[in-house]
């Protein structure tokens, strides 16, 4: 315990010196507008992961005739039912850079066998960075954090960094796996690892990979610790399911893990952190779907504020840039669309 503070005092002092100051100290939103993303053609289902704060976004949608499959996609700002295919069949783009840089991975077919890769895609060039990969985040320098599997058909990620045509694979904390879910500009990486296994179970450890180095975060047991976001003040959000099985989301600023509050008696989960430092969540015990926001340490139910939302069923949001937008999806007519949400501030 004494290495990880040890570890993250040096680590907090460094991120104050090289995270991003705003110059907007965000206040609550009074309201959000509802912008849809799709296909110009009704009833094409399509996926939202990720987008940057041009509100370009990265996804996908249905391939025509291919039952079940998906084509890697990004749609730009102002351009929401036109999407620009990425790659071929089977694909999905997972995240997009400021520069307009995607990454993800599509499937070609080779001598009628399918083969997957990781990619970075900009401006109709794209350039494939491994087989059997995918590319989950991208931050403005290009690096790439992703990851490959080395199995074959069975599902067993390794988290990989991509960084000016050189391949790192990052090792575990001692176990067989591990995943990565979100980095931030200076090429910091958060996700889970399997530690070393006791007693035959492995252990699931929340980690962050700085500067070469990866670093378990205190956060771990057979249950599950896993870190999902980070900004560029090196602020991360994590969750930990303990032994008795109830789970805890905590943020990680200067050394202290503080238990991010329920809101409205909800259970509440954080999904992604913006360089302003607010955290967006939903809740997890309702039978409607809830979006959350905590800022300044105070959490709100912020799913009242979304306006001109008729005809659509709200599920799920998965990012906030630092324009303070929200990425998310739903349905409209029982088809599958993304949605922005632009904030109004007073």
């Amino acid at each position: 315990m004494s290495k990880t503070i040890s570890f993250c005092l040096t680590l907090a002092l460094l991120c104050l010196n090289l995270g991003a100051n705003s110059d907007r100290d965000a206040e609550i939103p009074v309201s959000y507008t509802i912008t849809p993303i799709g296909v110009e053609s009704a009833g094409t289902p399509c996926s939202v992961y990720g987008f940057n704060n041009h509100g370009d976004i990265a996804g996908s949608i249905d391939s025509p005739g291919l039952a079940g499959g998906s084509c890697a996609c990004m749609w730009r700002a102002g351009h929401y039912n036109e999407p620009v295919l990425i790659g071929s069949i089977l694909g999905a783009a997972h995240a997009i850079n400021d520069r307009g840089v995607v990454t993800g991975y599509t499937t070609v077919n080779r001598d009628t066998k399918y083969e997957s890769f990781a990619f970075t895609w900009q401006n109709g060039k794209l350039t494939s960075l491994a087989s059997n990969a995918t590319g989950r985040a991208i931050n403005a320098s290009g690096d790439v954090a992703g990851i490959i599997n080395r199995r074959g058909d069975t599902y067993a990620p390794h988290v990989v960094f991509w960084h000016d045509g050189k391949t790192t694979e990052i090792g575990t904390l001692g176990g067989s796996q591990n995943d990565v879910f979100a980095m931030n500009s200076h090429g910091d990486m958060v996700g889970w690892s399997y530690a070393k296994a006791v007693e035959g179970e492995e252990n699931m450890c929340a980690y962050l990979w700085h500067d070469g180095k990866l670093n378990d975060l205190g956060v771990c047991n057979e249950q599950g610790g896993v870190a999902v976001g980070i900004n560029d003040r090196c602020e991360i959000i994590l969750s930990h399911v303990p032994a008795n099985g109830t789970p805890h989301f905590y943020l990680w600023k200067d050394n202290h893990l503080t238990e991010l509050p329920p809101v409205n008696g909800m259970k509440s989960e954080p999904i992604s952190i913006n360089n302003q430092g607010d955290i967006l969540g939903s809740s997890f015990n309702t039978h409607d779907a809830h979006f959350l926001l905590w800022h300044k340490g105070k959490g709100y139910d912020i799913t009242k504020r979304i306006r001109n939302v008729t005809g659509w069923k709200l599920t799920a949001v998965f990012a906030i840039n630092d324009r303070g937008q929200i990425l998310g999806d739903g349905l409209v007519n029982n088809t599958q669309r993304g949605f922005i949400l632009t904030p109004k501030y007073k």
